[in-house]
Order: structure tokens, then sequence, then C-alpha cells
């Protein structure tokens, strides 16, 4: 994973959102003990008011999930307040086959993505709705633009340590390309394919 995301090519594109509740059977157990109480949520294209929501999403899940694997958080990477205002500019005046998504509760954003081209360059979900379907419903959101777009296979790169998020990617579908890489803070990343149909 990289930590600078230029996102300064999320395609400008009506605010779409799309409202999303788990159903659950009565007195069946939550998936997370975290999200127990998160049952809905809206996913949407991100706007340029969303950058500091975005910005404080992404560092709390990165810090939960990179951070442990690099020995670092964010923050001591990149300066806050560059990463609003660059996060900014980019949606303000994003590149085309560009996408950036939010998922939001209640005004707060639990989840961010990002969509280059053919890559989902960052998939990103508080711990707080870790099991709720955030991290599905924003990966689903990138593969329908990819697909609207044309796009007929979609990669992705993940930190080898990062098994969680490995997990999540093999069980909805995605396979390992056999291709490694160095990431810019040293761990080993792996790149995932998904085929479209």
């Amino acid at each position: 994973m990289a930590v600078e995301v230029d996102v300064a090519g999320a395609r400008e594109a009506p605010a779409e959102e799309v409202a999303v509740q788990r159903p659950r059977v009565a007195g069946s157990p939550p998936q997370c003990a975290r999200s127990r109480h998160l049952t809905d949520f809206t996913v949407r294209k991100a706007l340029p008011k969303d950058a500091d929501g975005f910005v404080r999403a992404h560092e709390e899940a990165w810090d939960a999930t990179i951070g442990p694997i690099v020995g670092r958080a964010l923050g001591e990477l990149a300066p806050y307040d560059d990463r609003v205002a660059r996060y900014r500019a980019g949606l303000a005046e994003p590149p085309a086959q560009t996408g950036v998504w939010v998922a939001e509760h209640e005004g707060k954003i639990l989840g961010v993505a990002v969509r280059a081209g053919s890559e989902l360059k960052d998939l990103y979900v508080v711990p707080a709705a870790w099991g709720s379907g955030t991290a599905k419903a924003l990966m689903d959101a990138v593969l329908a633009d990819s697909r609207a777009d044309a796009v007929r296979e979609v990669v992705l790169w993940v930190g080898e340590a990062n098994s969680r998020a490995r997990r999540f990617y093999e069980r909805e579908g995605w396979t390992p390309s056999g291709e490694t890489r160095a990431s810019v803070l040293g761990p080993v990343e792996v790149q995932y394919r998904l085929p479209l149909p």
C-alpha cells in the first residue's frame, strides 16, 4: 500500500448514493462485535467537502492495518493538513477513469475507496465498521464503475502480511497473480486480479 495516493483523478460524477441495510436473523450474533450497531450506511462518490472525513477515516484504517506492518502511524509519514489539501484538490479536479467513494453512517465517513483506471488503489474501512459489509459495498461501487468504463479486469496490490485484507479479497473472488513488489515503505506487496463479467 502506498502512503501517497493521487486522488487528483477522481472523476466528477453525480453523487450517487446507495443505501445499504444488512438484514440479520433475529437472535443471530452480529458478524463483528465492533459493528453490531452499524446496520446501515450510504456509499457515494466523494466530494471536495469530504476531504477531512476521508483523510480521518483513511488514517484510522491505515493505522489499524498497515501501521503495525510498517511500524509507523500514517501521521508520522505525511502531515495531516497536507493530505487534506491534496485530497480536496484531487476531488475538485479529477482525471478521467478515476473514482473516489466514501461510505458514511450518520454523517461520519467509515470507509473509502479509490479507483485509477483498472486498479483498485485503496480500500480502507475504520475498525469500528469491520464486518459490517462496508468494504464489500465500497468494492462493489468500484467494480460497477469499472464495468461502466468497459474495464475487463481489475487489479490491486495488498501487503503480503495484511492477512485480513487478503482473506477478504480472496473470499470476494480475487486471485493472486503471482507478481510481487516492495512497497515504498519496505514490506512486500502481492498483486490480485479479478476478471469482470
